[in-house]
């Protein structure tokens, strides 16, 4: 791709002579950048296209590249040098509070309310992420239809939510799981979300040797984290997810995933003290079809 391509439909002359006697810059987001198909190109666009801003002296404007992690690796790996155009900051995740906020001022002119319960189990079940508050908070109220969002809403728009959880991200997250250990490892942690197991605790249960390998190998990989010298998967929805896989591979009809909430909403950030309050998750016959299936 030449670098005229790029620079003449951003070039924007005209449009800014019309908006700088109103405001002092351009900002450009780029969002969820890590659903790309392909970094093919990304990285070079960036860099060339910052380039000749700067060239052309257009210094009042910018990208905002917004994504998960791993996109500034991906872009690296298109153009080492494209990183250099970029100044990083690291979201870290919504606390309860800040999950409520966002529910609570979406939903104040939409004539539906929820009931404080319902909100707090999406804001939890998110685990601050904004993705899943997003969507969680979307099937709850697809859901609902009495104007009320309740926990039963909020639990049926669960299921809803595993099955669009899966097909972006989740089903592929699982099947790149390899190898005999590695699976039963991530079976095993995902019963233990509220409970994370020590390494020794798992080489017992599953007669695994070295499982501190296996652990690195998945945390890595984003399928597990640490917390406090223990492990589990890395999200609380993933666990829900994998117990709802295996239980369908097993042919069962129920499945019960205990899990503890995080603690309160004036923490910088969720908690991962797994000593709060107990949340029990049935799924039976009910459940949607396509996740784990």
């Amino acid at each position: 791709m030449r670098s005229d391509s790029l620079r003449e439909p951003l070039r924007g002359e005209e449009a800014w002579d019309e908006l700088r006697n109103s405001y002092n810059g351009v900002l450009l987001i780029v969002d969820e950048l890590h659903n790309l198909e392909t970094f093919d190109g990304v990285g070079s666009f960036f860099k060339v296209v910052s380039e000749a801003w700067a060239v052309d002296g257009y210094r009042n404007a910018m990208f905002a590249a917004i994504g998960l992690p791993d996109v500034p690796t991906k872009i690296a790996e298109d153009d080492p040098s494209a990183p250099r155009v970029f100044s990083y900051v690291e979201l870290k995740r919504m606390t309860s509070q800040e999950c409520l906020d966002i529910m609570n001022s979406c939903i104040a002119n939409s004539g539906t309310s929820i009931e404080h319960d319902a909100a707090l189990d999406i804001a939890t079940w998110s685990g601050g992420f904004p993705y899943f508050l997003h969507q969680l908070a979307y099937d709850s109220f697809e859901k609902d239809s009495d104007g009320v969002i309740t926990q039963v809403d909020v639990m049926n728009g669960l299921f809803a939510s595993l099955v669009q959880f899966e097909r972006m991200s989740f089903g592929e997250l699982y099947k790149s799981v390899e190898g005999k250990q590695k699976p039963k490892i991530v079976d095993e942690l995902s019963q233990a979300f509220s409970r994370p197991r020590t390494t020794t605790d798992l080489a017992k249960v599953l007669k695994i040797k070295n499982v501190h390998q296996y652990l690195g190998s998945l945390e890595k990989a984003g399928i597990v984290e640490k917390v406090k010298s223990r492990y589990r998967l890395s999200s609380e929805l993933l666990s829900i997810y994998v117990q709802l896989r295996t239980s369908a591979a097993a042919n069962r009809t129920g499945l019960e995933a205990t899990s503890k909430y995080p603690s309160a909403a004036t923490e910088s950030e969720p908690s991962q003290d797994p000593s709060k309050s107990r949340k029990t998750i049935r799924a039976g016959p009910d459940t949607p079809e396509g996740v784990g299936t």
